[in-house]
């Protein structure tokens, strides 16, 4: 503090300054001055400037100790601590020129109230005196104002060094700094009203002192007003599980985590991240203590949200749907870019990291708002805390604790007797005092399974049935008395199972071992009951509309014999056997009553403390350690393993339907939510079949009673769980299923059934969306082939078939190829489904992108007429914002950017910017198509001339698109990007940076597998730009060497030629003849034209 000394000769320097002149003001007001009311004013102010004198020294003081005590504990100044020293400054420069204001004050008293002259008369005199009044009461007043504000400044600053110091004990509201903040608003507005009047006194020396002053006092305040912190809101909250009802013990370490984990009021930039970890025995109770922690200090964060930390798949799993939280693309990146760029306080809790492989701190947001807190069982993770202690190590409650969570969890009657608590101690003693075993022992209690008396023998005979085990023969004493507790409370569920509602309980605890063990829905069960009848309805209609179907092909004598015998075989080998399902699914009739046994059944196993409820999501959650002993019961066999696992697979399967049922919206959120589940249900049916099969391969039975490779309900459930991940992004492992779907449908079906060709389109898209377009063009190949064979040439669905393999050519640069079957397509829907159809609309959209790829005149205003007539049939058909209208509005946005006309630059940015908020309402500000859309935007603007707000965009849009899992720096769609970015920059004339990002983009082109040749259009319009590039920056002979290689591809690519090839011939021309001529001017070369690919330059 020895820099701040000055503060206390200030202060006391003001008090005597002021003392002075409340004497003065005293005397002349008992002496009948003729300013009494001003003097009534300056006295009381003066005196209030005496009482903050007096809480300058007293906060000083205190100040003073505590930051020797800080000394004498060798702690470091932290952040906190300088800004208060610097807080300090500011107050002792504040009562600084607040003793000159109080010294202007006295100075024109005496000149007001100086003694009259003896040779004056009264009358005189008096007059003199009301004069000097005069012509001092601005000077006065303005003083007085002065002096206000230095009061009112001193007294804020005080406040908030104050409240500063206090944070470490948390005890300052959110209230009281949402007041200081606005009475420090107003403060600043009141000084610069101020700051504009003075200069009127007519001292030039005081006047240079005020308006210092005032500078230093707006700066301070501005610095004041950073220290203030807004009061937090939360909007987010989400936890691994709800905090029980009887949670117990434990509160001396949420006090004393809420002292040293949060972070103290201020602003973010003074801030920076706090870990803390809590580690421990599985069931200690670390989750429901973190959990705790957020309920009870939820105020205090913006948002708070929950990782499952058990494998990277769950941590990015997660992190995506965080990010959903945030209305970005749901991937791990996005959310971890919005929780470190987001200026707001934060809770991260990341539970069960228990895997030493698992590199937490690549999860860990960078921004300096957040906290972090991790569960573990893993002792290694303790060096992740960066707050002191870092941890918490739990194994068992304390004795106390651990006998009152075990009466209230037993529903016991308070008071309790000593007889009971003496009984509790021994219970919880034998759990070893862990929580979640002391919890499920009074589940068992308060179903009157056994009682207090006699709990511990039960506990005792299933003990040593667990011991006699193989499976927990090794496990640890801790874990074996947790499962003991378990397997009490399922021998009660036993107990009554001739009560339905026990019986289907159950069940369902089986089914939800297999399923991720967090958000349990309900509705799984519910949808899956519903959906068998929608799916029967359904097929019905199917059938009848097939009968009248006019393009219907009528079966043969050898097909129908074909069919039959396929039927047959089928039946013989149990390949329609119906699916698994839980009896409440299979026995219910009336969805109302399937309901209410579901609703029995999750009762149950609550009471049970085997699923807990979640408020918040309206789901269930099972605690990993009750997750794991219910899929590895000691008695649960090998081949129920198998079962319970093939039935959680066919339950989430009846759940979700199939195209043309369940497109909506609502169904897409839900099938994302069913991500997680589908996951470990498929890693579960293949761990337990293995298993299954290898124990088969021994057995003497005949293969062919075993069961069948092929079923028709799982090919189904592949196909259902391949639509999933296709519509979560996941195009690897929906291509995989669809591969064994239709595989099982060709040799069952065969290649000409409609399930066939509709999963070999399916698959087909796939290959289409991660690049695999020589995979996707042979299969789109093969379907056509089959349907003309079958169906003929003029056969909507054949039609459908080759306008698919239409699109593939055109994204291989097959623009040729594309156009002449494009145009076949075209014209065959018209005559077949009439114009207004959406297949023929959508046929007529991808003409006009390929016609448009040829680049003259007439073939740009060619494809402005194809796009105009598909905006406005979809418009009509489907509606402006159906994903297929926003392609064709792109496209005719894009297309008028080559005709250049003004108007129609105008309408191209209209569309754009419809297509770009209808694609961030619907998909997500970050998903690929609404990037797309924002470089169709960007190019729009360079078009209008707005190429620095185009470079905004586009570069924001590559921002996000470079940090996503499911697109990286090499997707297509990247690259597109990068060089609309490169041209951006080239009219900027940055040609330098342009040229940079055209050679990066060039190489990545020319080795994406996807492509069939060096010279795809994609890579060439690449190297048209950089020739462009080389040409601006005077290398002409670099410009020349790309034009070469650019025509060379061309004409390769281009049998037939192309326009571009003759504009590139003429530009090489010019350059070699200004070459012989010596080094040119850039005035010389302006006449040097390039083919135009985004839009006229």
């Amino acid at each position: 503090m020895a820099d701040i000394f000055s503060l206390v000769s200030a202060a006391a320097g003001l008090l005597d300054v002021t003392l002075k002149l409340v004497n003065y003001a005293r005397e002349l007001r008992r002496g009948g001055a003729t300013i009494q009311k001003e003097l009534d004013s300056l006295i009381e102010q003066a005196c209030l400037l005496e009482r903050v004198c007096d809480a300058v020294n007293h906060s000083y003081n205190r100040s003073v100790l505590r930051l020797q005590m800080k000394e004498q504990e060798e702690v470091s100044h932290d952040k906190s601590t300088n800004a208060t020293r610097a807080m300090w400054k500011d107050l002792a420069r504040m009562v600084s020129h607040c003793r000159l204001v109080v010294e202007r004050i006295y100075k024109i008293l005496e000149d007001i109230c100086q003694p009259p002259q003896q040779s004056l008369s009264k009358h005189v005199d008096k007059f003199v005196r009301v004069h000097r009044k005069r012509s001092k009461e601005e000077d006065l007043r303005q003083c007085q104002r002065e002096l206000s504000m230095y009061h009112g400044s001193i007294q804020l600053t005080l406040a908030i060094i104050n409240r500063e110091e206090a944070q470490n004990s948390q005890d300052s509201t959110a209230k009281s700094f949402e007041d200081l903040a606005a009475q420090l608003g107003e403060l600043r507005s009141h000084i610069s009203d101020f700051d504009g009047s003075t200069g009127s006194t007519g001292d030039t020396e005081y006047d240079k002192e005020a308006l210092s002053g005032l500078r230093e006092l707006k700066a301070s305040i501005t610095n004041a007003t950073k220290l203030i912190a807004p009061p937090i809101v939360n909007k987010y909250f989400k936890t691994p599980q709800a905090v029980s009802s009887i949670f117990t013990g434990r509160e001396p370490l949420l006090q004393k985590l809420r002292q040293c984990f949060i972070q103290p009021p201020g602003p973010l930039h003074r801030q920076s991240q706090r870990r803390f970890v809590v580690h421990g025995l599985g069931g200690s109770g670390k989750t429901q203590f973190c959990c705790k922690f957020a309920e009870d200090n939820r105020e205090r964060f913006w948002g708070i949200f929950s990782i499952d930390g058990s494998s990277v798949k769950s941590i990015k799993k997660s992190l995506s749907s965080v990010a959903k939280l945030a209305g970005r693309d749901p991937n791990p990146n996005a959310a971890l870019h919005w929780l470190s760029t987001v200026e707001e306080r934060w809770l991260l809790l990341i539970d069960n990291a228990d895997d030493g492989d698992v590199q937490l701190e690549d999860y860990f947001p960078k921004g300096v708002g957040g906290h972090i807190l991790i569960t573990t069982r893993n002792r290694d993770f303790r060096v992740l805390g960066s707050v002191e202690p870092g941890y918490y190590g739990f194994s068992g409650l304390h004795f106390d604790e651990a006998s009152s969570l075990l009466l209230k969890a037993s529903s016991l009657p308070r008071p309790w007797e000593s007889s009971w608590e003496s009984l509790a101690l021994d219970i919880t003693t034998a759990l070893g005092n862990l929580a979640l075993a002391i919890v499920h022992a009074g589940a068992a209690i308060r179903s009157r399974l056994c009682g207090l008396q006699d709990y511990l023998q039960w506990y005792k005979r299933y003990w040593e049935n667990l011991h006699d085990e193989k499976k927990v023969q090794h496990a640890a004493d801790q874990e074996r008395a947790i499962w003991t507790t378990f397997e009490i409370c399922y021998q009660r569920l036993e107990q009554k199972r001739d009560r339905t509602e026990a019986a289907d309980a159950i069940e369902l605890l089986h089914v939800f071992a297999f399923l991720y063990r967090d958000d349990l829905s309900p509705a799984i069960l519910t949808k899956a009951l519903r959906n068998a009848q929608l799916e029967a309805e359904h097929e019905k209609k199917v059938a009848k509309e097939e009968e009248s179907n006019p393009f219907r092909k009528q079966l043969g004598l050898g097909e129908k014999l074909q069919m039959q015998l396929t039927s047959i075989l089928m039946f013989m080998v149990g390949a329609n056997a119906p699916p698994p399902l839980l009896s409440m699914l299979r026995d219910g009739r009336e969805p109302e009553a399937v309901e209410d046994r579901i609703r029995g059944a999750l009762s149950e196993l609550e009471k049970m403390s085997l699923v807990y409820y979640n408020e918040h999501s309206q789901t269930y959650t099972m605690h990993p350690v009750v997750h794991k002993w219910a899929r590895d019961r000691p008695r649960m066999k090998l081949r129920y393993q198998a079962l319970w696992a093939d039935v959680a697979s066919h339950v989430l399967s009846a759940s979700i339907l199939l195209p043309p049922l369940g497109t909506g919206t609502e169904d897409e959120l839900y099938h994302a939510g069913l991500l997680p589940h589908i996951d470990h249900v498929r890693a579960y049916r293949a761990k337990f079949g293995a298993k299954v099969d290898s124990k088969s391969k021994r057995s003497w039975l005949p293969q062919f009673m075993k069961t069948p490779p092929v079923n028709s309900n799982r090919v189904r459930m592949s196909a259902k769980f391949a639509l999933v991940y296709a519509q979560c992004g996941d195009f690897l492992k929906a291509e995989q299923l669809l591969a064994e779907v239709t595989a099982a449908l060709t040799l069952y079906l065969g290649p000409r059934s409609p399930r066939t060709r509709a999963a070999q389109t399916a698959l087909a898209a796939m290959y289409w969306e991660q690049g695999k377009l020589n995979e996707a063009l042979d299969l789109q190949r093969s379907i056509a082939t089959t349907c003309e064979d079958y169906l003929g040439r003029e056969n909507p669905d054949t039609l459908r078939a080759l306008l698919k393999l239409s699109t593939t050519l055109w994204q291989q640069g097959k623009y040729s190829a594309a156009r002449k079957l494009g145009m076949e397509v075209v014209d065959g829907l018209t005559r077949v489904l009439g114009t207004k159809h959406v297949d023929t609309l959508e046929a007529t959209n991808n003409l006009g992108r390929t016609v448009m790829k040829f680049g003259q005149q007439e073939d740009i205003l060619e494809a402005f007429e194809l796009f105009s007539k598909a905006v406005e049939g979809m418009n009509e058909t489907l509606g402006h914002e159906h994903l297929l209208t926003t392609y064709a509005k792109e496209n005719l946005a894009r297309v008028s950017c080559l005709i250049g006309e003004q108007a129609l630059l105008n309408h191209a940015l209209q569309f754009t910017e419809e297509v770009v908020a209808t694609r961030k309402a619907r998909m997500g500000k970050e998903a690929p198509w609404t990037l797309m859309a924002m470089g169709n935007m960007a190019v729009v603007l360079g078009a209008l001339g707005q190429v620095q707000k185009a470079e905004r965009l586009i570069l924001d849009a590559l921002g996000i698109a470079e940090r996503n899992d499911n697109i990286g720096a090499s997707h297509i769609g990247v690259l597109f990007g990068k060089q609309i970015l490169a041209t951006m920059l080239i009219q900027q004339e940055r040609y330098d940076e342009s040229r940079k990002i055209l050679v990066e983009v060039i190489k990545e082109q020319k080795n994406m597998s996807s492509r069939s040749h060096d010279f795809h259009p994609d890579r060439l319009v690449s190297t048209i730009e950089l020739a462009r590039c080389y040409e601006r920056q005077g290398r002409l002979k670099d410009s020349i060497d790309i034009c070469d290689e650019t025509i060379q591809g061309m004409e390769k690519a281009a049998k037939n030629g192309h326009h571009f090839i003759k504009i590139l011939k003429e530009a090489r021309e010019k350059m070699e003849g200004l070459l012989k001529d010596g080094e040119p001017k850039f005035d010389e070369r302006i006449d040097i034209r390039f083919p135009e690919y985004l839009f006229k330059l």
